[in-house]
């Protein structure tokens, strides 16, 4: 029912097909190195695709797809809800939102999902990610983030700070989360965009 009420203030004049490649890097002491590559991709028609490597669970691939509904205008938004399966060491199939909103300086991102595990139910999971942002210049940005994972028997949640950089295609958030606490760690993001208006051949 949702997703009808949201088709309706879809607006697809302006689509146009574009992707990129995020890759995260999670340094955290006392624990392996870590890289969590994402890559996306939106066609024309807003159909969202979106694939994934250690982000659910280590050594872990998923695959989502979806479509995207999204106004540009004073308050601008995007919903993404997406489906996906999991497979590697964690095996299952997951249900996923990315969303965002724009007004003026200000942002509202958010990732969010719900993974089940198709071989133990108590490794089922809920897990969220949000950034607020507020823009100090076209090219960089800063804000707070909040982490958040519940599983059957347990909840955390990582509260932190980021700086954002943009240079032209090219996106680097650094964040820190916990950084008043003795658990605090580092992700570093080196993120790639592309578009290409549907206008051309």
């Amino acid at each position: 029912m949702w997703l009808m009420l949201l088709s309706g203030v879809w607006h697809s004049a302006d689509a146009q097909l574009h992707g990129g490649i995020q890759q995260y890097y999670n340094l955290q002491s006392n624990k392996s190195f870590s890289v969590m590559p994402v890559v996306f991709m939106e066609t024309n028609k807003n159909w969202y695709v979106e694939c994934r490597y250690n982000y659910e669970a280590p050594e872990t691939f998923s695959a989502y797809i979806g479509k995207t509904f999204k106004k540009t205008s004073a308050v601008s938004y995007s919903f993404s809800p997406m489906i996906g399966v999991v497979g590697g060491e964690f095996n299952g199939y997951s249900i996923g939102l990315n969303s965002s909103f724009e007004y003026k300086r200000y942002s509202l991102t958010s990732a969010c999902q719900y993974t089940i595990c198709s071989k133990d139910r108590y490794q089922n999971f809920a897990y969220s990610w949000t950034d607020i942002g507020y823009k100090l210049m076209p090219n960089l940005s800063f804000g707070l983030s909040l982490q958040q994972t519940k599983t059957f028997c347990n909840s955390t949640a990582d509260g932190g700070i980021f700086v954002q950089a943009i240079f032209q295609k090219w996106t680097v958030p650094i964040y820190m989360f916990n950084p008043a606490g003795k658990m605090n760690y580092f992700m570093i993001g080196i993120n790639y965009e592309w578009k290409r208006d549907k206008r051309k051949n």
